[in-house]
């Protein structure tokens, strides 16, 4: 898998701009990002994801349904 796939938002498959826009980034075998905007969290979620990136770790659709194996 090339870096310009792995930085393709999974649900729009737009490039995600790390320098200025949000993303989520799966923990799972596949490393692909959510854009904030694309997600259907909240505000509220999102900040909280964001305030606890080190300690919560967040899976694509994908990789929660365990179609791709998991990062140890």
């Amino acid at each position: 898998m090339s870096d310009e796939q792995i930085n393709l938002c999974v649900k729009c498959d737009e490039r995600i701009k790390e320098f200025n826009q949000k993303s989520l980034k799966c923990n799972g075998n596949c490393n692909k990002s959510l854009h904030y905007t694309c997600s259907d969290y909240n505000t509220s979620q999102l900040e909280f994801l964001e305030s606890n990136k080190s300690n919560v770790k967040w899976f694509c659709d994908m990789c929660s349904q365990n179609k791709q194996p998991l990062n140890a």
